[in-house]
């Protein structure tokens, strides 16, 4: 049998043979019904395996682009429970130096056609309903004016929702919530060419912009308003005016109005929209599992041709 001691999982020398892992987060008390499966590998005893990246999974979440894998015949996929595809358009060019070693971001180099465009997805237009909205995105850019998420009308009365910089002021980060103005204006200029990681927070009619998980600008906003057209990151959602230069990652959207302290947990990687994932390590047969506080209870199969 294995030993599941203080979240490490062992494997006996004996297991010689090939072990077959499933690991999932559960959704409720009842794990074996309803667990949702993250990975499921093969391994030897004593191989190493990938290490996965680790998150709390927010079941608010509604996007979740964290780049890290190539795009596949010019789409990219959304690790969120929505699993949204977007079209990767010319002028977006995929890089592997992201915001972090290890990670890999989009460059945008700011053509009117350069963006990630996402078509068709009712799920987005989810914050109309609830009223309150969190868009969190890493950013590297020395341009004043630029869309970071794209999601309203270029056609008045300009529906829907955006995160940009240099509309609520200059270089500053701003936000759009589908009225008649932009807000934003804070005191950090974000556009200095480092890696900054920002958020805005919508509920009802009240805002909080971040850059790196410090409040940068709160007040009053118009509400969310529907809009089910296209979205895109790195531009305006119609391709309108202002493209973004630089490069984005890890692009997430809930649909709640995220408190500081999970804004500050989205910047650090413990909490995310990804769908139920599990960090785990494979190493002299033993599956060391990282402690987190999941959504739900943690289940897990196994399965050894070995004795």
């Amino acid at each position: 049998m294995t030993n599941l001691n203080d979240g490490k999982l062992t494997f006996p020398n004996r297991w010689g043979g090939i072990v077959v892992l499933a690991i999932g987060l559960a959704v409720s008390s009842s794990w074996a019904s309803d667990l949702a499966v993250d990975h499921l590998f093969a391994v030897k005893s004593g191989d190493v395996a990938e290490e996965f990246h680790v998150g709390q999974t927010d079941p608010s979440g509604l996007l979740c682009f964290n780049f890290d894998t190539a795009p596949t015949s010019n789409h990219v996929y959304d690790q969120s429970a929505s699993f949204h595809v977007g079209t990767v358009w010319s002028g977006a060019t995929w890089t592997a130096a992201g915001h972090t070693e290890g990670s890999a971001a989009f460059s945008f180099s700011g053509v009117m056609s350069g963006s990630i465009t996402l078509t068709n997805i009712p799920a987005l237009n989810n914050p109309a309903t609830t009223k309150a909205i969190t868009m969190t995105a890493w950013v590297q850019t020395t341009n004043a004016y630029g869309h970071v998420i794209g999601a309203y009308s270029g056609t008045a009365p300009h529906y829907g929702y955006s995160l940009a910089f240099g509309f609520g002021g200059v270089n500053k980060l701003s936000l759009w919530t589908g009225g008649s103005a932009w807000y934003g204006g804070g005191s950090t200029e974000a556009t200095d060419g480092n890696w900054h990681f920002v958020a805005a927070v919508v509920q009802s009619n009240n805002y909080t912009l971040y850059v790196d998980a410090n409040v940068d600008g709160q007040g009053t906003c118009d509400p969310i308003t529907s809009y089910t057209g296209t979205r895109a990151i790195g531009h305006r959602a119609d391709a309108g005016s202002w493209p973004f230069v630089g490069k984005i990652d890890e692009v997430q959207i809930f649909d709640r109005a995220l408190s500081s302290q999970e804004v500050a947990a989205v910047r650090s990687g413990t909490r995310t929209a990804v769908y139920s994932n599990v960090a785990l390590r494979v190493e002299a047969g033993a599956v060391t599992i990282p402690r987190l506080v999941p959504q739900g209870d943690i289940g897990m199969g196994i399965y050894s041709d070995g004795p």
